[in-house]
Parts: C-alpha cells; sequence; structure tokens
C-alpha cells in the first residue's frame, strides 16, 4: 500500500464526554504515536503516556485508527495526535534472498513519512515569508523564552520592555484623567513658567509679566476683558484697585462694567488682590511724613468734652496737643503751638458714616506727625489691640525695621543705594515689597528646591539625581538670566573600597542638565551606590 495521503497529525477540541479520537494515517506501532493535550490557550502542553492516559487502535492500518482516552477531554482542551518516527532504518535486504514485496513496500513508505514528519517540523519554524523577504514571519504566534538583550539590534523580552518603561514613567509627571499635549519647543520654553490652562493642558507663563509668581495685569472694567486664567488681576480705574476672578472661566467682562455688576465681590466672584502700582514719588508720600524730630514733654493732662466733641489735652509750656472725637465719630489729632496757631494736625476719616474699620482704603491726612523718643527707640504698635508688629526706628543706627511681636523676627527697611530711589521709578506692589521689605527670600523648601536672594536676585538651587540616571533633568525653576556654576557631591565609593566614582554634569544651562557618575578607575560606569547630589547658582 503506498502513502496516499499528507496528514501526519489531527488536532481536537474537548467537550467534557468524548474520549475517542480518530487519527486519519498509517502507523507501524503504537508507540509510534505522540498525544500532547493543552489547555485553551496552548499555555501549558501535557504529553500523555500509552496505556495510562489512553491506548491505541487501527496499528498497520492504512487509513488509521482511533485512541481511546482514560477520561473525557475537558471542555475547551486541545489535544494533538501526531505521528513520530525513530529515524533509523532497520529492514535488511540482503544479496540473492527472495524479494518480499511487502516488506519493500514497508521500507519505502517508512522513508516518505519520515519526509512527512521533517517537513511537519520545518512548518512550525520562524521563517521568513519566502527568500525575498527581508524579515522572519510569527504568523501571530508569541515567541517565548527570549534571554536579556545585549546589543541595540537585539530581541527584548517583555521585562526588559517593561522595566525600561517603569523607570522613565516614575520619573514623570502623570495625569489620569485626560491626555497631555507636549510642550512647545525649547526656544518658546525659554525662561518661561510652566503651568496649565482652563483644560488642564500646559501652558507657559512670562515670568516678566508675573512679576515672579504675582498676577498678570490686564485691562479694566471700563475698558473690558476676556479673564481666562486665575493669573489675570483686571483693573477697576475708579477706585484703583485690583480684582481676581475666582469664578468660572472664563469670564467676559464688558465695557463699562464694575466689579458688583459683573458677579459681585465675594469668595466665588471677584476678590481684590494685594496688586497695586505706585510712583517713587507716591511712595515717599506716603512712608515720608516725619518733618520734625523735637521732643514733646507734657506736664498737665486735661479731659474735656463740650456739645461738639469729647477728647483730652495735654499741656506743657510751649505745646498743647488734643484729641477729639467729633460729633460724627471722626477722630482728630492737634498740636497748637504757643500762641494757640495749629502746628500739625492729622484727621482719622470716617467709612459710611462711621469709624473706618480695617481692610478700607480711607487715607489719613496729616500736616506732620512726630514720633520720637528722647533715650530710645520710636516704636509704632501695628496690628490687633495686642500690637503683633512694631515699626521701630532704631535710636543707635536710625534704621527702620517692622518687629513681629509673636515670632520676634525682624524685618528691615533698607535704602536703594543710599536713597530710596528717584521719582520717575515705576514699581508694582511686588516690586515695593522687595525693595522696602527686603530680607524675605522666596523659596520651595523641598527635596529638589530653589530660593531667591531679594536684593541680588541671585537665585540658589538644589536637588538629588537617581544613581543609575543617564537622562536630562531640570531644574526646578529656569533660570531667567543666567546658569552661573554647579557643584557636585563628593566622591562615592562602594562599601570595601574597591570601586570610587566621580560624579560630573554636563550639557549644563539655564533650564537643565545631564549628570553621570565616572568610574575613577576601569572606565566609566553608572554608579550601583548612592543618588547624586548638586547645587546650582545663578540669575
Amino acid at each position: 500500500m503506498t502513502v496516499v495521503t499528507e496528514v501526519s497529525a489531527n488536532q481536537y477540541i474537548g467537550d467534557c464526554a468524548t474520549t475517542e479520537f480518530d487519527y486519519e494515517f498509517k502507523i507501524f506501532n503504537e508507540h509510534h504515536l505522540v498525544v500532547i493535550m493543552t489547555d485553551g490557550n496552548g499555555d501549558h502542553a501535557q504529553r500523555l503516556t500509552l496505556n495510562k492516559d489512553y491506548t491505541v487502535t487501527g496499528v498497520n492500518c492504512d487509513e488509521g485508527g482511533k485512541i481511546i482516552l482514560s477520561s473525557p477531554l475537558f471542555n475547551g482542551n486541545h489535544l494533538l495526535i501526531e505521528r513520530h518516527l525513530p529515524a533509523k532504518q532497520e529492514i535488511a535486504f540482503e544479496k540473492c534472498k527472495q524479494f518480499h514485496a511487502k516488506q519493500h513496500e514497508n521500507a519505502f513508505d517508512y522513508l516518505t513519512m519520515l519526509v512527512q514528519q521533517v517537513l511537519g517540523n520545518a512548518s512550525l519554524l520562524l521563517q521568513q515569508p519566502s527568500r525575498l523577504g527581508n524579515y522572519f514571519d510569527a504568523k501571530n504566534y508569541r515567541i517565548s523564552n527570549i534571554s536579556q538583550p545585549k546589543n541595540d539590534n537585539d530581541a527584548v523580552n517583555l521585562a526588559v520592555m517593561q522595566s525600561a518603561i517603569r523607570d522613565l514613567d516614575i520619573r514623570s509627571i502623570r495625569v489620569n484623567d485626560i491626555d497631555i499635549a507636549t510642550l512647545p519647543d525649547a526656544e518658546s520654553r525659554k525662561n518661561k513658567q510652566l503651568g496649565f490652562d482652563n483644560d488642564g493642558q500646559p501652558t507657559l507663563f512670562d515670568l516678566n509679566e508675573l512679576g515672579v509668581f504675582d498676577y498678570i495685569l490686564v485691562d479694566s472694567f471700563e475698558k473690558g476683558f476676556e479673564i481666562t486664567s486665575r493669573y489675570h488681576a483686571l483693573h477697576y480705574e475708579k477706585e484703583n484697585r485690583y480684582y481676581r476672578w475666582a469664578g468660572k472661566l472664563p469670564k467676559q467682562v464688558f465695557e463699562n462694567s464694575t466689579p458688583e455688576l459683573t458677579g459681585g465681590i465675594k469668595a466665588d466672584a471677584w476678590i481684590q488682590t494685594t496688586v497695586n502700582s505706585y510712583t517713587k514719588k507716591e511712595i515717599d508720600n506716603q512712608f515720608v511724613k516725619i518733618k520734625d524730630s523735637r521732643a514733646v514733654q507734657f506736664s498737665t493732662l486735661d479731659l474735656v468734652r463740650t456739645d461738639n466733641y469729647a477728647g483730652m489735652s495735654m499741656k506743657n509750656n510751649v505745646q498743647h496737643v488734643a484729641l477729639y472725637v467729633s460729633g460724627n465719630s471722626a477722630y482728630t489729632v492737634v498740636a497748637r503751638n504757643s500762641d494757640n496757631t495749629i502746628k500739625y494736625a492729622i484727621s482719622f476719616p470716617t467709612h459710611s458714616s462711621t469709624l473706618a474699620t480695617t481692610n478700607t482704603l480711607d487715607y489719613i491726612t496729616a500736616y506732620g506727625f512726630n514720633a520720637i523718643h528722647p533715650s530710645s527707640d520710636t516704636v509704632i504698635k501695628l496690628g490687633t489691640d495686642k500690637g503683633d508688629y512694631d515699626l521701630v526706628c532704631a535710636r543707635n543706627n536710625h534704621k527702620f525695621f517692622i518687629r513681629n511681636n509673636n515670632t520676634n523676627q525682624i524685618i528691615y527697611l533698607p535704602e536703594k543705594q543710599g536713597t530710596f530711589a528717584v521719582q520717575e521709578d515705576n514699581y508694582n506692589r511686588q516690586q515695593i515689597d522687595a525693595k522696602l521689605v527686603a530680607t524675605h527670600w522666596s523659596a520651595k523648601k523641598a527635596v529638589n528646591g530653589w530660593m531667591k536672594e531679594p536684593y541680588t536676585g541671585i537665585i540658589i538651587q538644589w536637588g538629588r539625581v537617581p544613581r543609575k540616571n543617564t537622562s536630562r533633568n531640570f531644574f526646578p525653576i529656569a533660570f531667567p538670566n543666567t546658569l552661573a556654576s554647579m557643584g557636585v557631591a563628593n566622591f562615592n565609593s562602594n562599601s570595601n573600597l574597591t570601586e570610587l566614582y566621580s560624579p560630573n554634569i554636563q550639557d549644563a544651562n539655564n533650564s537643565g542638565f545631564t549628570m553621570r557618575q565616572t568610574k575613577v578607575t576601569n572606565g566609566s560606569n553608572a554608579s550601583p551606590l548612592v543618588d547624586m547630589r548638586w547645587i546650582a547658582i545663578g540669575w
């Protein structure tokens, strides 16, 4: 009988009932069958044992036979019945012996079956689609047991890929609700502050417009404007005040509007900011009111009351100072000369027919005011009734400072090159604070942090780079102008001092840098030791 079929294997799927399965090819021995069972995914294969897990019928039958399982095949499991012949020739053909046709036919059939077996195994190999193909086709099957890659062109297994992604992922800022757009190019990012817009997408702010983390001053209620950012401060020209919008964005403000007509002044609408604009002349008018430094000593104290006012007066032989509370509840301090002419008068204005209260913007008008002491510092109490702050003129060096009575901290009021600047200079509120209250350092105290010195504008930044990091790192804030210098931590070594590593910095500019650790002996390696520390100075 010839081998009339190319079939040398059969596959089946279990149904939890069937135990008999056909094989449709000839075998010479029941041991020439290999029976394999797998789960539905083909991940776990098990070779069954003859006469234990199954039995065979139909040996030497040209049309094949059956295998009978000892138990039904589970639902969804796969069964493979395959012919597997030993690659050897056991029939001896002797010279001048009788010719046995069946014996010769079996020998040729055996060789044909071996050829089919080789072709079947070859079909399982990873192959090119043709001799002209330049790739291998896995035919939608997984490739398993790939070793660790060594060269750039090596195939990568799932564990290596996930590890590489994880290393990048844990060092990135992630969100779980939307896709984040890419940042603008480097030229557009220079010296800008990163923030987020109304849609939660990255956007850039100009530090000069922000006044270093202050509000962006935009048009006015009178001119109209569309508020699109929490950093926008809209000017109310009538009262010379600025307001920010705390409600839903964007907010359209039409021409000739007011805060009251466009939502009101409240927590979820318009909120007054501390942003104001002053010329240096205005600063002098507000802060420099003391014109006379002579001491006044009083010998008498009178309590007075008339139909028009109530108050007290203090007298000596030269001067007379009185505090009046008039019928409309306004306070007035009057200092008179010996001839009863007014020398100084200070009026404390009212607000809505009552005494001016905290946070109102009524002005105090005065011809002059003396705050002096003949033998010690001059102190003006500020804050609550307990006097949280003191405005002090130090007697020994004539320096002005503010003292916090709760923390005992002192903030000095320095002068600019010996003067208060010039009349033509214009400053916003943030700049005034930086010049008149210049002992406050802006800072972010963190593992990767920064601080800015207010007198000179010098910025100091510091941080830590993971030990095997070779990618570019960014400063907590970009230096607006210049990166002047960077420093690194001391040498690192392992516990037995057989390896020594030197941190070094590469490609540093205003926004970031690359940091490596170089092995002092035997070339350069990524350090397996500790994280790298750095510090940078610029402005």
